[in-house]
């Protein structure tokens, strides 16, 4: 199919350029290139709390657009539709470091949450950094029976949650206090949207077609395909007292998220999802307006039209209500959104100050390096990197066999990359230490060899696998840190290392509530790690056997098995496709069991 023409064809150098223009429309921010970090620098002398945000492009003025004195300190942008990765959120992070903390605001997206969440980890452990998460989850068209795991996805309301955390911050809150205002708006705001169509996404084909005559209501920001599907001939209003119902009435056993009560004060929201003129979406402001008040006797408090949160040229629009008690601390949420802001894309509901003619502009590279601070809770650990070094190589040869067969089962089951992702992080830990352990010799830091490695694989891999096992073995060194106080010059044994590998577990499991017989790699990665914590005492070898075993049938029982995880939880029952994949196990616990088998060999080379 023909791309969709673009001005600027090449995605990369299209984020890149609007990046720039970013920061040249923002007095005072500065732009790292390489790890797509806009930011305002620290005020040394008057330190607050600080916040981070981002997420893939394409989402314009979100969220680098709202860095400015007032609201956010930083953010950090992906590619297209794609969440940045670890590592640059971690560049992110140490670049609005401060010593009152800082606060993450994160959509709700698997691969935002993952790599957020990593960083968020990593500053935690490895830079003594105290730092919280918000996840936003406003999105209202996902019934519950279908967001149970994966949580709802997070719209326009996060916007709000921009403005009223950073106002909280400028007033020299507490993290505790910027993080329970933010969380108090993230829990009550609610968002809806609808769409005549896909976006178009700059150098890429259209991937699918909606039914001739129809919208979709629950379009996603990453054109994901609706909850429902609404004829064109809909009339407007018909179409908005949808939404406001899917928004509104409690009564509903699949929705009603939002909980309000004839005393509640509202906020409106409405986002142009970047198509619309502005004509039009003041005309879908009033319908809006007029159904709150005949439907529901609402009158919003503040009204907020304009493009907040944009999906490209999506030709759709969102709705968003944040309810407000009728009290004090209401009165105080209402006080921290009319707070100034120096924000260019905030459109006040309220004349707050002149708009300030832009006379300068600060673009540059971050040239300094990152510093790095140890936790109180790093010790040193040494270890023959040999054994480490080779174990990588087994793994990476068993990856290599094992690839083709991954990457035909997630053409099926997936989107076909699972196998060749695999493959570029073990093909990026065997350069990495390969090259390093000629120029260190045997003997190393296993703690900075572990975040190295946890480096490599979210960089080399992208995406929510590298994200995963990123965070996996960033909890399997703090298991190590914190419960194993191992000498300097002690060799690890296994029992520690099986704790600790349960503790990586556990980290996980913050991040993702995938457990075995939902179809994921922790089908395969929970019977392994119990397996090796019971045949801990056995020997290295006989645990190792017991685990592949245990991996193997927890992959195997993949099969037949339906998916609760991945983008198709949000499709609608009329975008449904029956894949003949039933004999095929899940590809990311195929991924496990052929890491695992590496090791083995490793180990059995070395006895």
């Amino acid at each position: 199919m023909v791309s969709t023409p673009s001005f600027v064809p090449d995605p990369n150098v299209l984020v890149d350029t609007a990046l720039r223009a970013c920061a040249a429309m923002q007095p005072g921010v500065i732009l790292d290139v390489p790890s797509r970090v806009i930011y305002r620098p620290i005020n040394q002398g008057a330190e607050s709390v600080t916040l981070l945000s981002g997420g893939g492009s394409g989402h314009e003025p979100g969220h680098a657009g709202y860095v400015a004195e007032g609201m956010l300190h930083g953010a950090v942008s992906g590619p297209i539709f794609a969440s940045p990765n670890s590592k640059y959120i971690s560049a992110g992070l140490r670049h609005i470091r401060s010593s009152k903390g800082t606060l993450v605001i994160v959509k709700n997206y698997t691969g935002d949450r993952l790599n957020f969440g990593l960083a968020a980890e990593n500053a935690r452990a490895y830079d003594d950094h105290e730092v919280e998460s918000v996840s936003v989850e406003d999105d209202v068209s996902v019934p519950r029976s279908r967001s149970g795991l994966v949580g709802r996805r997070g719209l326009a309301g996060v916007v709000l949650v921009h403005k009223i955390a950073g106002a909280s911050a400028a007033q020299g809150d507490s993290l505790v206090q910027v993080a329970s205002n933010a969380r108090f708006v993230a829990k009550r705001v609610a968002t809806i949207g609808v769409s005549l169509k896909p976006c178009s996404v700059p150098g890429v084909a259209s991937v699918r077609e909606m039914s001739v005559g129809s919208m979709e209501l629950g379009m996603g920001i990453h054109n994901e395909p609706g909850t429902q599907s609404i004829p064109k001939d809909t009339g407007i209003k018909s179409v908005i007292g949808t939404m406001l119902s899917s928004i509104l009435d409690q009564a509903q056993p699949e929705r009603g998220y939002l909980e309000w009560n004839d005393k509640s004060k509202f906020v409106l929201l409405v986002n142009n999802l970047g198509g619309l003129s502005k004509l039009e979406l003041l005309s879908l402001t009033n319908h809006v307006l007029e159904g709150l008040q005949a439907e529901y006797n609402i009158a919003p408090r503040r009204v907020f039209s304009g493009t907040y949160l944009s999906s490209l040229d999506g030709c759709g629009f969102s709705v968003s209500l944040l309810t407000v008690p009728d009290d004090t601390f209401g009165d105080n949420i209402f006080r921290l959104l009319d707070a100034p802001t120096k924000c260019v894309h905030w459109s006040p509901a309220l004349p707050l100050e002149p708009i300030q003619e832009i006379t300068s502009t600060s673009i540059k590279a971050c040239q300094q390096p990152l510093r790095k601070q140890a936790s109180p809770l790093r010790q040193q650990i040494q270890y023959d990197r040999t054994f480490f070094t080779e174990m990588i190589k087994h793994i990476n040869e068993s990856l290599i066999s094992a690839e083709p067969q991954i990457t035909h089962f997630d053409t099926y089951l997936g989107d076909g990359d699972c196998g060749t992702t695999l493959l570029a992080g073990s093909s990026g830990l065997v350069n990495v230490f390969a090259s390093n352990s000629t120029s260190t010799g045997t003997s190393s830091d296993f703690t900075a060899d572990m975040q190295h490695l946890t480096d490599v694989l979210g960089t080399k891999m992208g995406g929510t696998s590298g994200a995963l096992y990123s965070i996996f073995f960033s909890g399997f060194v703090s298991g190590i840190q914190r419960y194993f106080k191992v000498p300097s010059q002690a060799e690890l044994d296994l029992p520690a290392i099986a704790a600790a590998l349960s503790h990586g577990l556990h980290t996980m499991r913050k991040y993702t509530s995938a457990a075995v017989g939902d179809r994921t790699m922790m089908d395969a990665l929970i019977p392994f790690v119990e397996a090796i914590v019971q045949q801990a005492t056995q020997g290295t070898v006989a645990a190792l056997e017991a685990g592949l075993e245990s991996a193997r049938e927890g992959c195997e029982g993949t099969k037949r098995q339906q998916s609760r995880f991945g983008r198709s939880t949000y499709v609608g029952a009329a975008s449904d496709i029956k894949i003949e994949a039933d004999e095929m196990p899940d590809p990311g616990a195929c991924g496990v069991v052929a890491i695992i088998e590496g090791v083995l060999k490793a180990a059995k080379a070395s006895t």
